[in-house]
């Protein structure tokens, strides 16, 4: 059971997504190929990195290519502080592009 624990709070800590997205980021600096659709299935919590990687630091890319701008938390997923944060991110990024 300790070690069941153990691995949740690891993989919590981790953030599998954050690291595909700054994998992801690193090879697109040296040249490869995004695969923006599959960036935009990503889970919330991939969002912070995604706003890093590619929105802060390429400007000319439309947010919308690597977030889904028309996706807003609904129900108790509102509660989680992460969505609330990842849904932030993403309002700013669309609105800046947008307007």
């Amino acid at each position: 059971m300790l070690t069941a624990v153990g691995l949740v709070v690891i993989a919590d800590v981790g953030n599998a997504e954050a690291f595909i997205v700054r994998h992801n980021a690193s090879r697109a600096r040296e040249g490869a190929a995004i695969d923006d659709a599959y960036l935009r299935t990503l889970s919330d919590d991939a969002v912070p990195a995604l706003d890093l990687a590619f929105l802060r630091t390429s400007p000319r890319r439309a947010p919308d290519r690597v977030l889904d701008c028309a996706r807003h938390p609904t129900g108790v997923t509102t509660w989680n502080t992460d969505v609330q944060a990842a849904d932030r991110i993403r309002r700013r990024a669309c609105d800046q592009h947008s307007g």
